[in-house]
């Protein structure tokens, strides 16, 4: 799997059946997996949970959440300004 490939796909992703689609054509099945790839593209938000330890499935959730509310993409747009 070539990661580069599957977080510019994720990046375009815009409803969470579309990022399940992509992790499924990708044989990415593990939550872990899914987790620290869906961060990475997002620029890797640095991600606090401000009660006790969750599971890496509520992790996952909480970073679906952030994904599909698309706030990280003023990441994007620094990015490409080079800041």
């Amino acid at each position: 799997m070539e990661n580069k490939q599957l977080i510019a796909a994720i990046r375009e992703c815009n409803t969470r059946e579309d990022l399940e689609k992509l992790f499924k054509r990708f044989d990415v099945v593990d939550t872990q997996t899914k987790y620290t790839i869906l961060v990475e593209s997002m620029y890797s938000p640095q991600m606090f949970f401000s009660v006790g330890s969750p599971s890496i499935e509520q992790q996952y959730e909480f970073a679906v959440e952030q994904f599909l509310s698309m706030t990280w993409k003023i990441s994007a747009m620094y990015e490409k300004m080079g800041m």
